[in-house]
C-alpha cells in the first residue's frame, strides 16, 4: 500500500508537469508554423491582418505561461477561458496546441483525487481507516475510478490494499509462490549418492563377511609339528 501511495503521489505530480511542458512545446511548434504561413501572405494588408490576429493570441499565451509560475490557478483559470472560448481548433491555433491545452487542465484536476487516493493507501495499514459499508465502499470505488489509473498493476495493487473488487481485466493479484525448502533440496539430492549420510548402503558391502583375525594358537601348532 505505501509504495501505491508513493505512485499515486509521484503521478499526479509527473502528469502535471509532463502535460505543462507538452503545452509549451506544441506552442513553440505553434509559433514555427505561424512564421510559416506568414511567407504565404503575399498582400501587405493579409499580412498585417494575419500578424495582428497571431499577436493577440500569443500575448494571451504567453500571460498563462508566466501566470503559471506565479500562480498556478491564476494560470489553468485562464488556460480554460482561453480554451472556452472555442469548442475546438481554430484557424490560428492548430489541433495539437489546442489538445495540450485540454491535457494541462485535466491533469490538474486528476491531481486532487490522486493525492486523496493517495492519503488513503498511505492509512491502509489501519484496519478502521479501510471502507467498512457499502457506502464507504461505493465512495472509495468512485474515488478510484476518478483517478484514471491506466496502468494495470498499480489499479490492482490500489483495489487490493482498500480491499475492493478487482476488475477481471486488471488479472488476479500475484501471489507470492511456495518453493521446496533448500534443506530439503539438498537432503534429497545427497542421498542419490553413494556412501553420503543417510543413503543406504550398497548390498555388495552389507552381504560381505566380518573380518575373522588368525588365531594365535596356530604359530605353536607349527613349531610342534616341525619337531
Amino acid at each position: 500500500a505505501d509504495i501505491a501511495a508513493l505512485k499515486l503521489k509521484a503521478m499526479a505530480e509527473d502528469k502535471v508537469g509532463a502535460s505543462w511542458n507538452k503545452f509549451e512545446d506544441e506552442f513553440g511548434v505553434q509559433q514555427l508554423v505561424w512564421q510559416s504561413v506568414m511567407l504565404t501572405k503575399t498582400k501587405t494588408s493579409d499580412r498585417s491582418a494575419f500578424q495582428s490576429q497571431i499577436d493577440a493570441i500569443k500575448a494571451k499565451f504567453d500571460d498563462i505561461l508566466s501566470m503559471k509560475s506565479t500562480s498556478a490557478d491564476n494560470a489553468l483559470l485562464a488556460l480554460e477561458q482561453l480554451l472556452s472560448q472555442n469548442d475546438g481548433p481554430i484557424d490560428i491555433v492548430n489541433k495539437s496546441t489546442f489538445d495540450a491545452g485540454n491535457d494541462v487542465l485535466k491533469q490538474n484536476r486528476l491531481a486532487t483525487p490522486r493525492y486523496e487516493l493517495a492519503e488513503k493507501l498511505a492509512n491502509a495499514h489501519i484496519p478502521a481507516s479501510l471502507p467498512q459499508s457499502a457506502a464507504d465502499r461505493k465512495a472509495t470505488e468512485v474515488l478510484v475510478e476518478a483517478c484514471e489509473i491506466k496502468e494495470p498493476q498499480l489499479a490492482r495493487s490500489v483495489r487490493q490494499a482498500l480491499l475492493l473488487p478487482i476488475p477481471a481485466h486488471l488479472g488476479a493479484p500475484v501471489t507470492a509462490k511456495k518453493t521446496p525448502s533448500t534443506m530439503t533440496a539438498v537432503s534429497s539430492k545427497r542421498s542419490s549418492s553413494t556412501g553420503v549420510l543417510g543413503a543406504k548402503p550398497s548390498r555388495k558391502l552389507s552381504e560381505a563377511p566380518p573380518f575373522q583375525p588368525a588365531s594365535r594358537g596356530e604359530p605353536l601348532v607349527r613349531i610342534k609339528d616341525s619337531i
